[in-house]
């Protein structure tokens, strides 16, 4: 299933899956599963699925300026920039497993999964200064109080790989970037990085 961005996301996706998959096992099987909570055919479209919650940005906070240096850019660093020969790298691990794993060193599969890419950037650049970081997506609809929505609402928090970071074990590496999206997540902080764009896309076109 291909998702087009401006119009959903992976939360707005995966109902439009759960309806497929729905009517596909009743009409390829006929198996009855249980409705409850599946969209189907026939129900009645709410507002709180339909409207933009973002849509007015004057009800938001308003966001701070950040100041941040350089970040390694790996397309660039690897002179990738031409690169148009598509590569998939298929990477398999059991699911118990990695969550023992993440209970285990104090992560989340998100957090975890990033912290290694993090980890494996300055060993491929030894010799860079710039700072390491990686954007984790996040699911802005708790913060927006739209459960919902379908629109595409999706954040990002920034890990940061910090110099002072990288002697420390694994979990206390996991730790630090837990701690970053809890801060991050925070629903002024969301809302104030919705707001952001939004403000300027509301300036540029004199509706602010």
């Amino acid at each position: 299933m291909g998702i087009f961005h401006g119009l959903t996301d992976g939360t707005g996706a995966y109902e439009v899956i759960r309806t497929f998959l729905y009517y596909y096992c009743f009409d390829r099987y006929w198996v009855k599963l249980n409705d409850e909570g599946i969209r189907l055919v026939g129900d009645d479209i709410t507002m709180e699925e339909w409207q933009d919650p973002t849509t007015d940005g004057r009800q938001f906070p308003l966001p701070k300026s950040v100041e941040m240096s350089d970040a390694l850019n790996l397309i660039k660093e690897g002179k990738l920039e031409n690169d148009t020969v598509p590569t998939v790298y298929s990477i398999a691990v059991s699911e118990s497993e990695f969550m023992k794993f993440n209970i285990d060193h104090d992560g989340s599969p998100g957090t975890m999964v990033s912290l290694f890419l993090s980890r494996a950037v300055p060993k491929i650049y030894p010799d860079s200064d710039k700072a390491i970081r990686i954007t984790l997506c996040v699911n802005q609809r708790n913060s927006l109080h739209a459960p919902k929505a379908h629109q595409s609402l999706v954040g990002g928090v920034m890990l940061e790989y910090k110099e002072t970071m990288r002697t420390w074990p694994l979990d206390r590496q996991a730790t630090a970037y837990r701690g970053m999206v809890f801060a991050q997540t925070q629903e002024e902080t969301v809302l104030a990085g919705i707001a952001s764009p939004l403000q300027i896309f509301l300036l540029h076109n004199n509706l602010w």
